[in-house]
């Protein structure tokens, strides 16, 4: 006997091959998951109106906020072991986007998070060399 159908009987499994494990099948749509297309919050509109670009990115980094008020905007920079590696604070005109110089970073993937008041978002930074 496999170690595979050992471990199948052992949970309750009526079969293991291939890719379908008894009635569940990998990669199929679940009919109690929906994603729903709704950007209702101010959260989900900031995320699609940030933009964060050259990415991938080794030398400056430019940072385009949409801007609702006066608020300041908050950024926050943490590498693959979710150390912050760089925190600006910045209100910022209508219009004007933040360059950032990220020369010194090592290269690797970095999750930049944006807050202004009580919306934050979150993307993705690569860093190539």
């Amino acid at each position: 006997m496999a170690v595979e159908d050992g471990v199948a009987r052992l949970i309750g499994l009526t079969e293991v091959s291939g890719y379908d494990i008894g009635a569940v099948q990998y990669g199929a749509p679940n009919p109690d998951c929906t994603a729903s297309e709704d950007k209702s919050s101010a959260a989900e509109l900031m995320a699609d109106a940030v933009r964060l670009y050259p990415n991938p990115s080794s030398q400056v980094v430019h940072l385009q906020v949409p801007v609702s008020d006066e608020q300041p905007i908050r950024i926050m920079v943490h590498n693959s072991l979710s150390r912050e590696v760089l925190r600006l604070e910045k209100t910022l005109q209508a219009g004007e986007e933040l360059p950032s110089a990220v020369a010194y970073l090592k290269h690797g993937m970095y999750t930049v998070t944006i807050q202004q008041g009580n919306r934050r978002t979150t993307k993705k930074l690569l860093i190539s060399r």
